[in-house]
């Protein structure tokens, strides 16, 4: 009962998302995009088989990519870092049950999605020489807010001592595992600042909208609240600490 309220609220996470998000949208492709995305990601979520919705996600995801494999390449890499990601976070909890101190965790798929974005990035960098500079079409305002979310958690995760001492106390993760997380984060980053370049270098005439690139990476961040990532647990547990500590202060100026 408690895993079908949980993944009803996941649902109105992304349905929230698609909704402010489509609002930019303007044709109809871009909306097409949007439904196939929302539905790989809910497959994960409500296909309790595990082996269904992942054949499901690759049927759907390769079927999309041979009708337009340019919004694909938008797509794939924060698809695969969110089945990543639940790997992980699985392998985690499941190695904190087991009450053990000392996990190895292997490395082999955050490396191949590293891979992955050089690819891309390589492929940019070609694309580059046979396109003019242009703007991004739409405004750039989501793209703003999505890298400043996206590089704060990174950056609070693998430098502030605070955040890592509540993930270690509170979450109870050791430094192995939260090593493995700070790497997820800055995948993270890494293929969203390669999908802005690749969406920048891309001849005009295949130009996509920026609401179109940043909307899979703000259900990656729905994503990390709702698997409750230990790295933004302890973001929030400090924030709200720190909130609460201003409002005494201010009832006691009052």
């Amino acid at each position: 009962m408690k895993s079908c309220i949980k993944n009803r609220i996941f649902f109105l996470y992304v349905i929230l998302i698609s909704f402010f998000s489509s609002s930019r949208f303007e044709i109809f492709k871009e909306v097409i995009y949007i439904c196939v995305f929302v539905a790989l990601v809910l497959c994960l979520y409500f296909i309790k088989n595990r082996y269904v919705a992942y054949g499901l996600s690759v049927i759907l995801l390769a079927g999309y990519s041979v009708y337009n494999i340019n919004l694909a390449l938008f797509m794939i890499p924060v698809f695969l870092l969110i089945v990543v990601h639940r790997y992980y976070i699985e392998k985690i909890n499941a190695l904190k049950e087991k009450k053990k101190h000392k996990s190895e965790m292997n490395h082999i798929w955050l490396h191949l999605l590293i891979a992955l974005g050089v690819a891309e990035a390589i492929y940019a960098a070609v694309s580059f020489y046979g396109s003019d500079y242009h703007t991004f079409i739409g405004t750039t305002d989501t793209a703003v807010i999505v890298a400043e979310a996206l590089i704060a958690v990174f950056a609070l995760g693998a430098f502030s001592e605070t955040v890592k001492s509540k993930a270690r106390h509170i979450c109870k993760v050791n430094n192995s595992d939260y090593v493995t997380l700070i790497f997820i984060n800055f995948i993270g980053v890494f293929l969203f600042g390669v999908a802005l370049f690749l969406n920048y270098v891309t001849p005009s005439k295949t130009l996509v909208n920026i609401s179109i690139v940043c909307f899979p990476w703000a259900v990656w961040l729905a994503v990390m609240v709702y698997e409750k990532n230990p790295v933004t647990e302890a973001i929030f547990i400090v924030v709200e600490e720190k909130l609460k500590k201003i409002s005494e202060r201010c009832i006691k100026e009052k």
